[in-house]
C-alpha cells in the first residue's frame, strides 16, 4: 500500500494557481509543485480567484478528483521520484 496521499497546492504570484499532486507530506508537496513550476512553468497550474499566502498544501481525497487529475497526479509524482533518484545517483 503506498503512503502518498494527494493534496492540492497553492501559490501566488500575480494571481493564484493551484495543481493536485501526490506526496508523502504538505512540505514534499509543495517541494514537488515548486519543482513542476520551475521546470515547466504554470501551465499545469489551475488559475484561482483570491489570494494565497505563500506556497500551500492541503491534503485531499483522491476520490474528490475526476480520473484525469488522479493520474495527472500520479504521473507527476513518478517523474519528480524519477529526478530525485537519478540527481542522488
Amino acid at each position: 500500500m503506498s503512503d502518498f496521499k494527494t493534496y492540492r497546492v497553492r501559490y501566488c504570484e500575480w494571481q493564484t494557481f493551484a495543481i493536485n499532486v501526490s506526496a508523502r507530506n504538505d512540505d514534499d508537496a509543495c517541494e514537488l509543485a515548486q519543482e513542476i513550476r520551475a521546470s515547466i512553468g504554470q501551465m499545469p497550474f489551475e488559475e484561482l480567484d483570491g489570494a494565497s499566502d505563500g506556497w500551500q498544501a492541503e491534503e485531499i481525497s483522491g476520490a474528490d478528483l475526476p480520473p484525469e487529475k488522479q493520474i495527472q497526479a500520479r504521473a507527476e509524482s513518478q517523474s519528480s521520484a524519477r529526478r530525485k533518484k537519478n540527481h542522488t545517483s
